[in-house]
């Protein structure tokens, strides 16, 4: 398995080779790195993402960058105007709001990115609703998946946020409409919790302490 110092190794080895260079006639570039189910903590430390114009996908899911890896990747990007990284994957690697807020901040200039991945991470209510407010202003983005599979209790600021990525869209085809409501069900369905079922919450017609005799108690 990879670590975080392979990961940086291999990072800053596309960085820093003559043909990431803007002014080189070398063809060679990369577009995709997987780095997916491995042992990574700290993958980068910005360089790589505030300079690279090649990447389109990067896919980082099972690992554990929490917070402060995700800080690096979303202030690399944030700094790289020439960007054109499109697909990014970041579950199941203990984010939580902190980082989202960050991922937040870098959406609200980003012109490249279209896919994110944060499923299985500790998002709340809190980091979901900076996602919200930066698609006020970035109009790229239409997709974020896993968003159901997080801490998020607030599940109307996940509804809200699958409208407005769906109008980003510019062509929707009968088989991705099917396809997007398909999986918007099937997430719903698996994030609902015992109290989501019920028509009235457990515990709700109980009598307060106030309420409660000696008599009551028989």
């Amino acid at each position: 398995q990879i670590g975080s110092r392979g990961a940086s190794s291999v990072l800053h080895a596309f960085r820093d080779n003559p043909a990431a260079a803007e002014d080189s006639s070398e063809l060679l570039s990369i577009q995709m790195i997987n780095f997916a189910h491995n042992e990574i903590w700290d993958v980068d430390d910005g360089s790589f993402f505030s300079t690279n114009s090649s990447l389109q996908l990067f896919n980082l899911e099972g690992n554990f960058i929490h917070d402060e890896g995700v800080q690096a990747i979303a202030d690399g990007l944030l700094a790289n105007a020439a960007t054109q990284l499109s697909e990014l994957f970041l579950g199941w690697n203990g984010i939580g709001d902190e980082g989202c807020l960050h991922l937040a901040r870098m959406l609200e200039s980003n012109t490249s990115l279209e896919k994110l991945g944060l499923g299985e991470n500790d998002i709340t209510s809190v980091g979901a609703r900076a996602l919200l407010n930066s698609l006020t202003q970035n109009k790229k983005l239409n997709e974020i998946t896993g968003l159901y599979h997080n801490q998020i209790d607030r599940k109307f600021v996940i509804e809200a946020i699958s409208r407005i990525l769906y109008s980003h869209l510019e062509v929707v085809s009968p088989k991705l409409e099917e396809e997007r409501r398909s999986q918007y069900e099937k997430d719903k369905r698996a994030s609902m919790t015992a109290t989501d079922t019920l028509v009235e919450p457990l515990g709700a017609n109980l009598p307060i302490p106030d309420e409660i005799s000696e008599g009551s108690l028989d």
